[in-house]
């Protein structure tokens, strides 16, 4: 980008990600979605759900549920199976949980789950913080900031479509999620600015492929091979409609050395991009390790 000849960039700047659930939406299948986009990986990517939208017929009975979901989160020492949230990354992000939540405490924010540092209980040496469902005037500054952190805020609104100028009102369009009918689905399509979106998701309301949670299949972009574009490796989750029916197109499971083999020609531009860094690292050593290093 800073060359001498101007060259296509796109980049990912950053994630503000609103969800939308309407007074049709499943609830069950909502609080589930919301909690793992919310606070899987202690909302530290760029995916995680932050700004909720929901119909004032159905707020309550959702918190109701959100509220369960999270006082049943363990939380400690995530390499061991039965913890489902581990701590922040660092003692910066830990400091700034607690600026965050004192800042909802102070601007008007009811806090209706979470806000403590966690340093009892074996949970001394990390920095680990509880989840945090808070409401709050739509006038707080936190609507706006990426925070990086297990933090979400909630709003009520009467009008769908305040509701939708609420979830665009921002400059970070990158992922958005919506819980409702068939025929809200299909407004909500129309009318977000996201660059990627879910409907009735309940395995990440604004979030893609969660090992372990839902079936993946492997798939090549195609692209023109005179263009020398890269060619990519991704992961296409399915997402089920609001009658929880999945998606009706052929699957495969493939495994990584099997992807790389039937979807990486020889001689091929090839980019590698997935959920986590993780993936296209491993991606990149099984091309070595195939011995496939003109590419």
């Amino acid at each position: 980008a800073s060359g001498a000849y101007p060259r296509p960039c796109i980049a990912e700047m950053g994630g503000k990600n609103p969800c939308i659930v309407t007074e049709h939406a499943d609830l069950d299948r909502a609080a589930a979605g919301i909690l793992r986009s919310a606070y899987g990986m202690g909302g530290q990517k760029c995916s995680a759900l932050s700004r909720l939208y929901v119909h004032e017929r159905v707020a309550d009975a959702l918190i109701v549920k959100l509220k369960q979901q999270m006082a049943a989160v363990r939380i400690g020492d995530p390499t061991k199976r039965e913890h489902w949230l581990g701590p922040v990354v660092n003692r910066h992000a830990y400091e700034q949980y607690a600026r965050y939540v004192d800042a909802l405490r102070g601007n008007g924010a009811r806090l209706i789950a979470g806000g403590r540092q966690l340093r009892e209980d074996g949970l001394e040496r990390g920095w680990y913080v509880e989840p945090v469902l808070a409401e709050a005037p739509l006038e707080h500054p936190l609507w706006k900031q990426e925070m990086f952190l297990p933090i979400l805020t909630l709003h009520r609104y009467r009008e769908r479509d305040t509701a939708m100028r609420l979830a665009n009102d921002s400059d970070m369009g990158l992922t958005a999620g919506v819980f409702g009918s068939d025929e809200d689905v299909r407004w909500f399509q129309r009318h977000i600015e996201a660059g990627v979106t879910y409907a009735n998701r309940q395995f990440g309301a604004t979030t893609g492929a969660w090992p372990g949670y839902q079936p993946s299949v492997a798939g090549r972009a195609r692209v023109p091979a005179a263009r020398r574009s890269p060619r990519s490796i991704t992961c296409r989750s399915t997402c089920a409609s609001s009658r929880a029916r999945w998606s009706s197109r052929p699957m495969a499971l493939l495994t990584l050395a099997e992807a790389m083999r039937r979807h990486v020609p020889d001689g091929a531009c090839v980019a590698l991009e997935g959920f986590t860094h993780l993936i296209p690292f491993a991606a990149g050593h099984e091309l070595i390790r195939q011995g496939r290093r003109e590419l």
